[in-house]
């Protein structure tokens, strides 16, 4: 057959899959090879090129490290891309006993007898009424044809890249927006630009607006839309976008700093008691844990705050083992030990509570630390010390609190969309608020979904007041009114579906110092990579909660 095509039309290029690197094919095209094994193809200097036939496996919470990818494929001329499996999820509409409409799979027909691949055909970019994934974003992202880099920073000096094969830039227009601290500083729009395919240009921004101040972090945004209708995109359609970081000075308060005012303490039935004139918080002394965080009278947190190092597994984390391999997180820090607590007043408007843990399951100890301020800040520390050696990596890192009437949520970090360690680069950071119910992504199969990554602050709350997190180091969180056994299916043979999901009037916040990756290398064995695990060692989370009421400039709270 390739020699009849071969001979029939010279002009037209063969590939099969199963030909490997047979000399009847002129495209090597292998399914799911990793980073290191194509770089390693494109540095033997072969004489034709690589394209991955199926790569980046996206069922699922999935298509991780897209970008690493792609860094190396557009490093070496030999490796010319690759077609991510899979378009759509193949899923078909039933509805249950309530008339409720969700997506079925395999298992979903027929007795229990019928053998089934399960949700395996659900691993698309897109649903299958085509609405997209979270990833889509970042495939658009790693995929867009012009790049822009930073060649000096204070100069405004900036790298453009013209990366289509065909394509002549001038047929676009160029938008860029400074932001401070979330705000617009300036803006404009370049000059058309001609700029042939396969070239670059370097250009300078002139703009008089821009100071840089202590105590405001900097970005600047570009956006590139068509300038006139095209096909299937339309006129002002945005092709590319980039953000490059500025930089940001820390504010140093030189001021004068007044007193806090005098805590309140009260120990008894079991109970320590912290009160300052806007907030209280009760501690259980005999499990250690903080179980109550009243702001001006209304509880917030009525629940017991505790470490958690699990989260619900995707399909990929079901596909390489991870249910089993890392299960002994899924209860060790909600199981935790008290081996002390203690108190101590060192000063009357600060008092420090100590809790020491053991962890059973893995024997290692954990401590938690808060530190109350008579002007209602408190200081918490998460510090972790593994008892043992070979211990698997932490899905996560965090604390996890149940909040009460806190239907709202604004942040400075990683957004609008769901984001996660290696699947990050489409969502900039940025000052977004809304709802937590919006937060949810409704997976075919219900699993982990819904975080962000780099958030410099949080407020969860009303539209009068509620709870600021704040962290001199940039965290994780999610936060979604649907609690965590719902999406934890603990085993991939429970078959859960989109209409067994009950949200309820809570807010269930992780608040991590990290998550694992969600990878995408295959479904069926592949880890997230070394550098979006987190190995077990030492660490230390430390973030700090304070009031925030309606009126109050967040940005100015991060600042203390």
């Amino acid at each position: 057959a390739s020699e009849w095509l071969h001979k029939t039309d010279p002009s037209r290029p063969v590939h099969y899959e199963r030909a490997l690197k047979r000399e009847t094919v002129d495209v090597y095209s292998p399914m799911y090879a990793g980073i290191r094994y194509i770089e390693n193809y494109a540095k033997s200097k072969p004489y034709r090129p690589l394209i991955l036939c199926e790569y980046a496996h996206s069922m699922g919470n999935s298509t991780g490290n897209l970008q690493d990818y792609w860094d190396v494929i557009e490093k070496y001329p030999e490796l010319q891309g690759g077609f991510i499996w899979d378009w759509v999820d193949q899923g078909l509409l039933k509805t249950d006993e309530k008339g409720n409409p969700y997506w079925a799979y395999g298992g979903d027909y027929g007795p229990d007898t019928i053998p089934s691949d399960g949700n395996f055909c659900l691993n698309g970019i897109v649903n299958p009424n085509r609405t997209l994934h979270p990833a889509m974003h970042e495939v658009k992202k790693v995929y867009q044809n012009i790049g822009i880099n930073a060649v000096d920073k204070e100069d405004l000096k900036f790298q453009l890249i013209n990366k289509f094969f065909f394509t002549n830039l001038d047929k676009y227009e160029i938008r860029w927006e400074i932001i401070g601290n979330g705000k617009t500083i300036s803006k404009g729009t370049l000059d058309k630009i001609d700029l042939k395919p396969q070239d670059t240009i370097d250009f300078k921004l002139n703009t008089a607006d821009y100071n840089t101040m202590p105590g405001v972090e900097y970005f600047i945004n570009f956006g590139i839309y068509t300038l006139n209708d095209e096909p299937l995109l339309g006129k002002n359609f945005q092709i590319a976008k980039e953000q490059i970081s500025l930089g940001f000075t820390p504010y140093i308060n030189t001021g004068k700093v007044n007193r806090p005012d005098d805590l309140e303490i009260s120990q008894s039935n079991g109970k320590l008691v912290v009160e300052t004139e806007r907030i209280k918080l009760v501690f259980d002394t005999l499990t250690g844990f903080m179980e109550s965080f009243h702001l001006n009278g209304k509880e917030i947190i009525d629940d017991k705050v505790k470490p958690d190092f699990w989260r619900a597994p995707t399909d990929n984390d079901f596909g390489n083992g991870m249910d089993k391999r890392q299960a002994i997180w899924r209860t060790d820090g909600k199981n935790a030990e008290l081996i002390s607590l203690d108190w101590e007043i060192t000063e009357s408007y600060k008092v420090k509570i100590i809790s020491e843990f053991l962890l059973p399951e893995s024997r290692s100890f954990l401590n938690l630390e808060y530190i109350v301020w008579g002007n209602s800040k408190v200081d918490v520390s998460m510090s972790f010390k593994p008892g043992i050696k070979g211990l698997e990596n932490f899905p996560r890192f965090g604390l996890k609190f149940v909040l009460e009437d806190s239907p709202l949520i604004e942040y400075y970090g990683r957004g609008p969309h769901e984001n996660y360690s290696d699947r990050k680069t489409s969502a900039f950071v940025g000052h977004y608020k809304g709802e937590v119910k919006n937060q949810y992504f409704p997976y075919i199969r219900p699993q982990e979904n819904g975080y962000k990554t780099d958030c410099r602050w949080l407020i969860l709350g009303d539209e009068n007041q509620g709870i600021l997190f704040t962290s001199k180091i940039p965290f994780g969180f999610s936060a979604l009114n649907i609690p965590d056994y719902q999406i934890d299916q603990i085993t991939k043979l429970n078959h859960k579906h989109t209409n067994d999901i009950n949200p309820d009037n809570k807010t269930y916040l992780h608040l991590d110092m990290a998550q694992m990756g969600v990878g995408g290398d295959n479904s069926w064995g592949a880890r997230p990579h070394e550098q979006y695990r987190i190995p077990v060692k030492e660490y230390e989370f430390s973030f700090s909660i304070l009031p925030w009421e309606d009126g109050v400039n967040p940005f100015n709270l991060w600042m203390k």
